[in-house]
């Protein structure tokens, strides 16, 4: 047995996870997630992490089981009742420590770290994290990895002098990193318009429209209102189309959030095609249809890639380091 697998099956998940009338608190991660990125950020006994989100402080716990006595583990909690509740779970960790504080900050106070694990999507590498990681540190996180909501991708990122330089995409999303009290049921980067409807959240993603509200409302309007058509493609996994099209074909590339479901397609000042899970919507105009139609006939005939053919491309801005795909 693997050191993760033995945390997973020492540490009691309910006592973290679960409230006193059995549900599970909001700020839990699905412990598939949880145990897949942990694996990604190779964690050894007496590493030194960074943890940022804490939640239910579950991931937390397997971390200080992991690095052991020797090891230690700074958990970085934006919410002040969340951070409070898994002080208290964690009270008898001894090598766990929970921050109230703002994750894009990082822990300057117990830095360095061999590893930076996030449960929550920043809208870049941040330069705090990245100077507060040892050479041959490695840090895990969903990024952006376009100019709209929802396109995140989780990467792993070795460290040397201070900067990034080698990394590997993977599949995962998280609530973008925000201050509280942000309203969670709708993204806080790059929301260009957003309502509610019979209390479900939709919204629209597009660089074209972002400062032009007007035609931002009118385009999630007339998707709103759109008869769903029949898809050009089927069953298509969200992290590769989206990681294909941002790589390729990042020009006006949108998300949209509608009754029918999450959608990602291409967006102009008066058009607008998405594909939903099995259906497509568009607007009256056909140029971004005929736009999207052409690009994942591309995806289908190269063979549908996945993440592991696409490679982060690093680039230094004033707060750290966008990530962008790249083939």
């Amino acid at each position: 047995m693997n050191a993760l697998a033995a945390a997973v099956a020492k540490v009691d998940i309910d006592h973290y996870v679960r409230q006193p009338d059995g549900r599970p608190i909001p700020q839990s991660s699905a412990p598939a997630i949880i145990e897949a990125l942990i694996h990604l950020a190779d964690i050894q006994p007496g590493h030194r992490i960074l943890e940022i989100g804490t939640g239910s402080g579950y991931s937390t716990a397997l971390l200080a089981t992991i690095v052991g006595e020797s090891g230690a583990v700074t958990s970085v909690e934006v919410n002040p009742v969340v951070a409070a509740r898994a002080k208290g779970k964690l009270a008898k960790t001894t090598n766990a420590a929970v921050v109230h504080g703002d994750g894009g900050d990082g822990a300057f106070e117990t830095a360095p770290f061999h590893r930076v694990i996030a449960w929550t999507t920043p809208r870049l590498l941040p330069k705090n994290w990245v100077q507060q990681t040892v050479d041959g540190g490695r840090i895990v996180t969903a990024v952006k990895v376009a100019r709209v909501a929802a396109a995140n991708l989780a990467v792993a990122v070795d460290i040397s002098g201070h900067e990034p330089i080698a990394g590997a995409f993977h599949d995962g999303s998280f609530v973008d990193m925000a201050p509280p009290p942000a309203d969670f049921r709708f993204p806080y980067y790059y929301l260009d318009a957003h309502a509610l409807i019979d209390d479900q959240p939709v919204w629209l993603s597009a660089p074209a429209v972002r400062n032009n509200p007007s035609a931002s409302e009118a385009l999630l309007a007339e998707l709103i209102e759109a008869e769903p058509q029949p898809s050009p493609i089927q069953e298509y996994n969200w992290s590769d189309l989206m990681g294909y099209l941002a790589a390729t074909a990042p020009d006006n590339l949108a998300t949209v959030q509608l009754q029918q479901g999450r959608g990602i397609g291409y967006i102009t000042n008066d058009s607008a095609a998405v594909l939903l899970k099995h259906t497509l919507k568009t607007g009256r105009d056909s140029t971004s249809r005929q736009r999207l139609e052409q690009q994942t006939a591309e995806w289908k005939s190269h063979g549908r890639p996945a993440l592991d053919t696409l490679f982060p491309r690093f680039e230094a801005v004033a707060e750290g380091w966008t990530v962008k795909p790249t083939r």
